[in-house]
């Protein structure tokens, strides 16, 4: 039976991939056209869209596993690769190949544009490569890196090809380094085909010859040395990236940690890069002030710009540095940060060409997203660079054509905000059947009756361990009357959950605070969310607040304003009912013993272990959650209390990134004295 499944695999993928080449195998025959107007034609625009429409099903099927699957797959990008060689070149091309010419002639591309007088001897020699040319009048634009690459290309092979060729085996690299780190990450090969033989790499990059690969190789190798603990020599090859296209700056960051930060001046160091071109001066960077006003394709720039104008690239500078602040804190696994970062940025610069969209769709064989594998495919509205005579005068408006390409793009990525984006089950936890709540108190004598039978009454529970933390009023003897089950442990919200979820029978655990309220058929409804998402380890419920200090506009938005943080960032507070698999939770290494931010933790936790599952109310409000007490609120007032929270949640998430060590208790006794008179720390109790 086994043998016969690996047998009905392989004659699907050799299905999948004999249709797949034949969409490459008819692209490079009209990119080849004697005319050179291939590209005109809506066929070629078709075929490019179906190419990518094969990459999942390519990817699904493929069953080699190990070394010998990795072997195969590169083995397969770079034999696709060098089909595109046949391809002719983009006008970009032709600039590559004359500032590497205009080195080997002893000048400095970064002081003489083409045209100028000094250089007619060279334009004269290689007339076609000054003819493809167009910004005659403009100086280099890209990093010294890259300029190093060309003039070796022009080394070893004057022209375009020599520029395509030496780029060959630069993906290669690429491809090894991208299998390198899915191997380490125990990732299936044939995600590797996500990228392997993506049209946008394919045509763009090996068919085109822009040079987005010599950013891509030294930035996944210094992700790879990152992931092995290399720190000095994963800062150099950010550096170097950079030093190709600066925008690989923007991982720096993202991997800087309180541990590695002495060896973070590595990345500075390819910065000597520049000293073959000193002579230029100012000239290094002028072309990009010039091309920096323009814009031309970019999602937000062409949004923004009619309505801000001149005001536009300071708009977009600023949603920028918000949205990498915003993934710095929420985002803390690196490659995936690093990922969203680049995503960020495409998604808000002024001037977007499609081989732009490969600093994002490189990561796709780690996080496989099919929002972004749409806006590859999607990439195709650029191809007939002119639709009007192409589709017999049907297209002819760009605005349409740009809602064509984003328009689906940003659907998916909506329905990812409701549903997690990840388009493959990693893992798949077993089926639950039943759950333990665990409520943690600190002399909750008062409140704990109302939520004990606000738990009887959702139903599908099957027991409740309350975790007591040294209460004086009798709250444990109360809670045994009651029916629950009572584990005793030192006081701390996150340790008497660790204590109270060892204890727990239940194949789900969930944390209900003793001043919150579950719906009817809320347990019922987290553990058939579980059963239908197997991949997922836990998640959170919507909340409200409640009861007599619950009403008023102030704290509805403070809900609002939590199940919206809950939903896009997944992160979730404990009054949010958060619910985890026990043996997720085994595998996380149990629940966080911390006394304040436990919750966060495991928000974090859980994202790294799957997708995970935020339970809203639905749009008429009615399906089950929590509700909340706001008597924190009401006695500390709203504004006060938010910016406390904000403030040291901020904090807490940066340090926590940065790996910046802090006491156990000192987020504790921060919050509370804060909250309590702004001044002092109280000792701390139960919220």
């Amino acid at each position: 039976m086994e043998k016969h499944a690996r047998q009905k695999a392989w004659r699907a993928f050799a299905m999948w991939l004999g249709l797949f080449g034949l969409t490459q195998a008819l692209l490079v025959l009209l990119a080849c056209r004697a005319d050179g107007q291939g590209r005109t034609l809506l066929a070629f625009a078709l075929l490019y869209v179906a190419g990518t429409a094969l990459l999942w099903p390519l990817c699904r099927s493929f069953r080699l596993e190990g070394r010998r699957g990795f072997a195969l797959v590169v083995g397969l990008g770079v034999l696709f690769r060098a089909a595109w060689l046949l391809a002719p070149p983009d006008a970009d091309v032709f600039r590559y190949a004359w500032e590497g010419l205009v080195q080997l002639a002893g000048h400095n591309p970064y002081a003489l544009a083409p045209d100028s007088p000094v250089l007619e001897g060279l334009a004269a020699a290689h007339p076609a490569v000054f003819g493809g040319m167009f910004f005659r009048q403009f100086t280099a634009i890209y990093p010294p890196l890259l300029e190093l690459f060309f003039r070796l290309a022009a080394w070893v092979l004057p022209g375009t090809l020599g520029v395509k060729l030496l780029l060959l085996p630069v993906e290669a690299g690429v491809l090894a380094v991208l299998a390198a780190l899915l191997a380490r990450r125990g990732i299936r090969p044939g995600r590797l085909l996500l990228w392997a033989l993506n049209p946008l790499a394919l045509l763009f990059l090996a068919g085109d010859g822009h040079a987005e690969a010599v950013q891509l190789l030294p930035l996944l190798l210094g992700l790879l040395f990152f992931e092995r603990g290399q720190a000095g020599r994963g800062f150099f090859c950010l550096g170097l990236a950079a030093m190709a296209k600066y925008f690989a700056f923007l991982a720096v960051p993202f991997c800087l940690r309180a541990d590695n930060r002495r060896k973070a001046w590595w990345a500075l160091a390819p910065l000597l890069l520049f000293l073959p071109f000193a002579d230029a001066g100012a000239g290094l960077f002028r072309m990009l002030a010039t091309f920096g006003g323009w814009h031309s394709g970019g999602l937000a720039a062409e949004l923004l710009w009619p309505v801000s104008g001149g005001a536009t690239p300071l708009l977009l500078g600023a949603g920028l540095l918000a949205c990498l602040v915003a993934v710095f804190l929420a985002v803390q696994e690196r490659l995936r940060s690093v990922a969203l970062a680049f995503a960020c940025l495409l998604l808000l610069l002024p001037t977007v060409h499609p081989w732009y969209l490969c600093m994002v769709a490189v990561f796709l064989p780690l996080f496989p997203s099919r929002a972004w594998l749409w806006l590859c495919g999607a990439m195709a509205v650029r191809l007939p660079v002119n639709w009007t005579p192409a589709t017999g005068g049907l297209v002819g408006d760009w605005a349409w054509l740009t809602v064509a390409e984003y328009g689906g793009f940003l659907a998916l990525l909506a329905w990812g905000v409701w549903r997690d984006d990840r388009m493959e089950r990693e893992r798949r936890w077993t089926r639950p059947a039943s759950v333990s709540v665990v409520v943690p108190v600190l002399d909750e004598a008062a409140r704990l009756p109302a939520c004990l039978a606000a738990v009887a009454a959702a139903g599908g529970a099957a027991e409740v361990v309350v975790a007591d933390g040294g209460s004086t009023d009798g709250t444990a003897a109360l809670a045994e009357r009651l029916g629950a089950r009572v584990v005793r442990s030192a006081p701390g919200r996150g340790t008497q959950i660790a204590a109270g979820a060892r204890a727990a029978r239940g194949d789900v655990v969930v944390v209900l605070h003793a001043d919150c309220l579950p719906d009817p058929g809320l347990f019922a409804r987290m553990r058939e969310a579980l059963t239908r998402r197997p991949e997922a380890p836990g998640g959170a419920a919507a909340m409200r607040y409640a009861g007599p200090e619950g009403g008023g506009a102030g704290t509805g938005l403070v809900a609002l304003a939590n199940n919206w943080r809950a939903r896009l960032s997944s992160i979730a507070f404990g009054d949010q009912a958060q619910f985890v698999r026990a043996d997720a939770l085994k595998a996380m290494g149990g629940f966080p013993e911390l006394p304040l931010m436990e919750d966060v933790e495991l928000s974090l936790r859980l994202k790294e272990a799957g997708p995970f599952l935020f339970l809203g109310r639905g749009i008429s409000g009615r399906k089950p959650g929590v509700a909340a007490s706001a008597r924190r609120w009401r006695r500390e007032g709203l504004r006060g209390n938010a910016a406390a929270v904000v403030l040291l949640l901020g904090r807490w998430l940066a340090e926590r990134r940065l790996g910046l060590p802090r006491s156990p208790d000192h987020y504790y006794r921060r919050y509370y004295g804060l909250a309590a008179d702004g001044k002092k720390a109280i000792t701390p109790r139960q919220p």
